[in-house]
């Protein structure tokens, strides 16, 4: 009864009814899922660590190898999976450990 008042009569009840429909039924966030799903399994899968550790094999020991090893996975896995977020989720979690670790080395 107060959603009654608050839309303006039957008009606005059958407005928000097809509202909902219509935003039941387009399909403009369903990549998500399916980007998150990817991501998933790029992750349990392994593959990620591995497409890391044969960039880390193809630049040897450069200084500022990491720096260079994140930019360079960055640009595949962006143009793999389109996702900025899943992108520094994953380098993020491989990587920053290990520069961490170089840091805490010198100081």
């Amino acid at each position: 009864m107060v959603a009654y008042f608050f839309l303006g009569g039957i008009p606005g009840l059958f407005a928000t009814a097809t509202g909902i429909f219509s935003s039941i039924t387009t399909f403009t966030l369903l990549p998500v899922p399916f980007f998150i799903f990817m991501g998933e399994l790029i992750f349990h899968s392994g593959l990620g660590i591995q497409a890391i550790n044969v960039i880390d094999k193809w630049l040897g020991r450069i200084p500022g190898r990491l720096s260079l090893m994140a930019v360079i996975t960055g640009i595949i896995f962006a143009a793999l999976s389109g996702s900025t977020i899943a992108n520094a989720a994953l380098l993020g979690t491989v990587l920053l450990p290990e520069m961490q670790k170089g840091d805490t080395a010198r100081s």
